[in-house]
């Protein structure tokens, strides 16, 4: 039996059907939403605008973004890889020009736990920050945010080919590293592997 004051129980409603309700103006769907996404949304924006002021903007812009779109929102994937686009945009954006405070839909910053998840050890962040972008940002999703090659694709409008290649790419070069080698098992190709595509 629940007392008054245990922790709330986490809104477990689908996605889909919380975009549903919203969509029809229900506000607790929309705050279900902002608090279940805001913490993967923060992580994006942070890696692109490296800037935690600026980052809580790019977070408030995304879903006021979602806000407008969601009468005529279906969803066919995940929620995050709709979602990823938009604030990695809005964050390039955000680091283009100065941008005027924005609106607050919901109290409630994403908190420290949100923003960084599992904490990627030091020496792997440097190692990931030499990487080409598009590299970089399939390892993220694929390893921090844990989501599938396909649901990847979606997320940044390619072919799951491509996200196939530029993963191996990345732990690839991780793996060459001698540093951050343990952190990938698996051998690096040596010099008589086949050659595999590259792409820019």
């Amino acid at each position: 039996m629940r007392t008054p004051g245990d922790p709330p129980r986490p809104n477990t409603t689908p996605d889909a059907l919380l975009i549903r309700l919203a969509g029809e103006g229900d506000e607790g769907a929309f705050a279900a939403i902002f608090h279940r996404h805001k913490g993967f949304v923060a992580r994006v924006a942070l890696h692109y605008t490296r800037d935690h002021e600026r980052a809580a903007d790019v977070v408030q812009d995304v879903f006021i973004y979602l806000m407008k779109k969601l009468p005529t929102l279906y969803l066919t994937a995940k929620l995050t890889t709709y979602l990823y686009p938009i604030a990695k945009n809005l964050a390039l954006t955000a680091n283009r020009k100065a941008r005027p405070p924005s609106l607050r839909l919901v109290t409630g910053e994403p908190t420290p736990d949100e923003v960084s998840r599992e904490p990627i050890p030091d020496l792997l962040h440097r190692a990931v920050q030499l990487l080409p972008e598009h590299q970089q940002e399939v390892l993220i999703l694929r390893f921090v945010e844990d989501l599938g090659m396909e649901e990847i694709a979606l997320a940044l409008a390619i072919p799951t080919g491509t996200v196939k290649s530029r993963l191996h790419l990345a732990i690839k070069s991780l793996r060459e590293n001698p540093e951050t080698r343990r952190l990938f098992p698996g051998a690096a190709p040596g010099p008589d592997a086949a050659p595999t595509a590259t792409e820019p």
